[in-house]
């Protein structure tokens, strides 16, 4: 055993500290605890579900149109005691709506009806959707057409966000023609 005031003993606590304290500087950057369900409910939600949802969960979002029969509104339907019945929706998909499982798990299905939920409650406002770059805006660089060419524009549609999927289009038939 090396006595208390060696040189060697300081040799060897030295590192030691200087490692501890650097570790805890380190550490102090890094942030203490994860952002609350809500916060993280509404950032899945803008990822992956407010383009037919819509901002406010009313069914007005800009994929919604492609829709047959729309989205619904489920504004006021987000009661804490219909979560473990929502949950598997979101991950399986009904009806029109996709399934979500490759993308969200359990705990961030609870998280969008955290957020919904304040929603429905007014403890949240809905934010802004993104914008879409109108037509004509974007990038400088592209040739202009020649003098006499016809240009086509591409129909204006919703923008897609990251994690978004675009809507599984449904044809309508024109009125008066027999379906089969």
């Amino acid at each position: 055993m090396l006595p208390p005031n060696s040189l060697r003993s300081r040799r060897v606590l030295i590192p030691v500290a200087l490692t501890l304290t650097l570790a805890g500087a380190v550490l102090a950057g890094m942030p203490t605890k994860r952002p609350e369900d809500h916060v993280r409910g509404r950032t899945v939600f803008m990822q992956s579900c407010w383009q037919c949802h819509g901002a406010s969960n009313n069914g007005q979002g800009p994929a919604a149109e492609a829709l047959v029969g729309g989205v619904p509104d489920l504004r006021g339907k987000m009661s804490e005691d219909r979560f473990d019945a929502l949950i598997p929706i979101i991950l399986e998909g009904k009806g029109k709506m996709p399934a979500y499982a490759e993308e969200l798990d359990k705990h961030d299905a609870r998280r969008v009806l955290v957020y919904l939920h304040r929603l429905d409650t007014g403890e949240e406002t809905p934010p802004a959707p993104p914008k879409a770059p109108k037509a004509g805006q974007g990038d400088e660089d592209e040739p202009k057409g020649e003098e006499g060419a016809v240009e086509v524009a591409a129909p204006p549609g919703p923008s897609l966000t990251p994690g978004m999927r675009p809507p599984t289009p449904t044809l309508k038939r024109p009125e008066g023609e027999a379906g089969g």
